[in-house]
């Protein structure tokens, strides 16, 4: 005659694993984006000219444009927080 602990101790395996299985957790809300981060980057300027004034004057332009885009971020950053 067979032994029955074999069977018993794979039953109690099987329903032990489902014992511990986790839960489902709750499904997360996602918080709308704050209105600071709704707004684009200005567009980066394209080079009219290849003097080296026109150049220059492009950089220059470039650079107000990066800067006003990280301020952007940055405000979007502080208000999502």
């Amino acid at each position: 005659m067979r032994s029955a602990l074999p069977r018993a101790l794979i039953a109690l395996s099987l329903l032990a694993g489902c014992a511990t299985t986790p839960t489902a957790s709750e499904p997360r809300i996602r918080l709308q984006r704050p209105s600071e981060c709704l707004t684009a980057c200005p567009q980066l300027p394209t080079p009219t000219e290849r003097d080296e004034l026109a150049v220059t004057l492009w950089t220059l332009d470039l650079i107000d444009a990066a800067a006003e885009c990280r301020r952007m971020h940055e405000t979007c950053r502080n208000a999502a927080q």
